[in-house]
């Protein structure tokens, strides 16, 4: 049985998962082309075909993008007459039908070098392997965009209580705004610079990371109106944000003390930890849209996205290393992205933000573990931490909190730069 995720349709050569073969009869419908995608693709139950500028131009598809792409609905017919569904005429195009496997046609002259992430045009070999490569480490195809692509892994592999992908959020005002903001960040005590260096050290896929562990409501959030914080609901809860007197950290909800804000169950869920501490007090809930039904949604997919970044390492091509790094680093970032913007399979900005809120709450977690010991950080730049040191070694100068932690994948730290700075009066 012929098995395969991605095929190239040239005029003269044809590529199979980065293998080549002449061409010897160039089809000219995409009603001829599916069926031999429906026999490759028997196996994976997903896969890409790829048409070159000119054939798809036989086909009715002009070469270029057009502006307006009316009237070419006309060369999908054949296709729907022969059972399958498609929506309308775009660089990618996702045919489907019951019992069949699904198949995604990319336009290769429609589709721009930034939304095909793996896209290298004076190599349709190293092209179709690397996305042979990309299916094979996430299981799911690339196709459309890498956010589009993650958006389907997620739904595809999903396994538990069944959530609402596309929520309702009118009325919901929290989900219209910025809810929970990544921390931008310098400390008042630390200009000038104090000590020799500056060693600036960024957090390893720290919202993969988050995502992995973060609760969110399976159903529509409900108005919940004034109701005592539980850890065990998800959604919004509109405080006034509380005391912070310790002005060399960032404030846990990174937002002014005694503003009225929305925040997220996961920075409910620090606030209440400090409290707990004595380091603040705990704020009254005065509105909230919640739901109790809460799930770790993203948790596989999560471990997918980590599994496969260690898989590519062992490529034993570094350029394709590289472009599969890339390709699935942009999967994740922009999937957690486009759960914020409606249209999409998954609508749900209140997952968006608790996903920003436990990346940074767990993040002040790391911070208050080292400023316990003394540690205080000079700078922060959304996952990018920058401490003083006198000791010229960044590894040597980190601190305790970071102990253990060099180490790549989720969890993980990096030394990013350091800096040194003149001595005054020298």
């Amino acid at each position: 049985m012929r098995i395969a995720s991605t095929i190239l349709v040239q005029e003269d050569l044809t590529w199979v998962d980065g293998q080549c073969s002449e061409t010897r009869n160039t089809p000219g419908d995409l009603a001829d082309v599916l069926p031999v995608g429906e026999k490759w693709f028997e196996v994976t139950r997903e896969g890409v075909i790829l048409l070159d500028g000119p054939v798809h131009d036989r086909m009715g598809f002009p070469a270029k993008h057009p502006a307006n792409t009316r009237g070419l609905d006309a060369f999908l017919v054949p296709a729907r007459a022969a059972g399958w569904n498609v929506s309308r005429p775009s660089p990618w195009m996702t045919f489907y039908a019951p019992g069949r496997p699904s198949i995604h046609i990319g336009l290769l002259g429609w589709l721009g070098t930034t939304n095909h992430a793996l896209y290298v045009a004076d190599d349709p070999g190293a092209m179709t392997y690397r996305m042979r490569r990309y299916h094979e480490t996430l299981g799911s195809a690339f196709h459309g965009t890498p956010g589009i692509s993650g958006t389907g892994l997620l739904r595809d592999h999903y396994r538990g209580k069944s959530p609402r992908w596309v929520g309702t959020f009118q009325g919901i005002a929290a989900a219209d705004v910025e809810t929970e903001a990544r921390y931008v960040w310098k400390s008042p005590t630390h200009l000038p610079p104090l000590r020799a260096f500056s060693h600036t050290y960024d957090a390893n896929l720290q919202y993969l990371g988050a995502a992995n562990v973060t609760e969110v409501a399976l159903d529509d959030l409900r108005h919940t109106g004034r109701r005592e914080f539980t850890a065990k609901a998800a959604g919004y809860w509109k405080i006034i944000v509380p005391v912070w007197n310790d002005t060399r950290m960032p404030h846990p909800a990174n937002a002014p003390v005694g503003q009225e804000k929305w925040v997220t169950t996961p920075t409910m869920q620090l606030l209440e930890q400090l409290a707990d501490q004595g380091d603040t007090v705990m704020p009254e809930v005065l509105d909230s849209w919640t739901c109790d039904r809460t799930a770790r949604v993203f948790r596989a997919w999560a471990e997918k996205i980590s599994k496969g970044l260690d898989a590519v390492t062992n490529e034993p091509m570094s350029a394709d290393q590289d472009a599969l790094t890339v390709a699935i680093k942009r999967t994740y970032r922009e999937t957690i992205g486009m759960s914020i913007r409606p249209g999409g399979r998954i609508y749900r900005p209140d997952w968006h933000h608790a996903v920003v809120g436990m990346a940074r709450c767990n993040l002040f977690r790391r911070l208050r573990a080292a400023a316990l010991a003394g540690h205080f950080p000079e700078e922060i730049n959304v996952d990018a931490v920058t401490w003083g040191s006198d000791n010229p070694d960044p590894i040597a100068a980190a601190p305790a909190a970071l102990a253990g932690r060099f180490r790549p994948g989720p969890g993980g730290w990096k030394v990013q730069e350091t800096v040194q700075h003149a001595v005054v009066g020298a």
